[in-house]
């Protein structure tokens, strides 16, 4: 009797041990699809690898490199191509708040000269004033506009996705297996 209890809690203990297996391998696929690399360190750290477990997440991860690679396409990358519309849409407003900022100064200033008394002066003044600091601040949205119009044409959050992967493939190489 005893050695069936001992036979029995053998089996369960060795089911126990495989499914845990497996229950990691899942997690360790679900870091390499999702990208990331912290979650992957941690489970490596903390799970021993056969071979062939190694050798299929090598091949994952390739997958996963061609897969990304062919995702560095403004219409394929949807974060890139919203940086870059979003880009567009401000350097558009900001561009024709340059032109309206700048022809109210233009105004302010002709107002300046013109005034007579110093009341109509200081109007002016400030007039020009305001018209220069929102100059500023629409040519600062500018600016703004046209890097993130260049961050998106260059689809650098597709590029910086691949280069995760491929760091990836490196740790899963680096990994040393359980003999």
């Amino acid at each position: 009797m005893k050695s069936h209890i001992f036979l029995i809690l053998l089996c369960v203990s060795a089911f126990s041990v495989q499914l845990q297996a497996q229950r990691d391998e899942k997690k360790l696929v679900a870091s390499i699809k999702n990208v990331d690399k912290n979650q992957l360190i941690s489970l490596l750290d903390t799970t021993t690898l056969s071979l062939e477990t190694k050798n299929r997440l090598l091949k994952m991860a390739k997958r996963n490199i061609k897969v990304r690679q062919q995702n560095i396409h403004l219409t394929k990358s949807g974060w890139d191509c919203i940086t870059f519309i979003a880009g567009l849409i401000g350097a558009k407003s900001s561009f024709w708040g340059i032109v309206y900022s700048l022809t109210g100064a233009a105004l302010s200033a002709a107002g300046v000269s013109a005034a007579l008394s110093r009341k109509d002066k200081r109007i002016a003044n400030t007039a020009l004033a305001t018209a220069l600091g929102f100059t500023t601040v629409t040519t600062t949205t500018f600016f703004a506009s046209l890097y993130l119009i260049r961050k998106g044409w260059r689809c650098t959050n597709a590029e910086n996705i691949l280069s995760r992967a491929e760091e990836i493939e490196t740790l899963i190489e680096n990994t040393p297996v359980n003999t």
